[in-house]
């Protein structure tokens, strides 16, 4: 009986530890779409820098991300179309938002790593990216 207490107890303890209200899920599900917006930023404006002397490349890049922005503005709505998303979705809404906005977005960020990540000499699809070594050593001079 004792050792079942003791469970009980700890198993007690623990829910408090991790027991959180809505508004703190809220907070953290914006906090979290918050780190990924900035590390697409991030990427974006070191693939402006190291792709600076390509003037076509980053015509339609910010053509692009004009686009995306626009794509994942209507997904988003997509998804949560009620026009009263608040009333229909309950006090879970903005967190469930922003975890969507963190989940296409991050999508986004791996898209466009290509560029800094680059690809090998001889990929004859490489299109406008750069081989990883011409890229680090672009790289050598990005200051934030």
């Amino acid at each position: 009986m004792k050792k079942y207490l003791v469970i009980l107890f700890m198993l007690s303890l623990i829910q408090l530890v991790h027991a959180q209200t809505q508004a703190e899920m809220n907070k953290k599900a914006w906090d979290d779409f918050a780190k990924a917006d900035q590390k697409l930023n991030d990427v974006y404006k070191k693939i402006l820098f190291v792709y600076a002397d390509n003037k076509q490349f980053i015509k339609k890049l910010k053509t692009a991300q004009v686009a995306w922005i626009k794509f994942r503005d209507a997904h988003l709505e997509s998804v949560y179309s009620a026009s009263n998303q608040q009333v229909e979705y309950g006090s879970m809404f903005p967190m469930c938002y922003s975890m969507e906005e963190q989940i296409i977005t991050e999508a986004r960020i791996k898209q466009l790593e290509q560029w800094l990540n680059g690809v090998e000499e001889g990929d004859t699809c490489s299109g406008s990216r750069m081989r990883p070594a011409d890229v680090q050593e672009r790289l050598k001079n990005y200051k934030k």
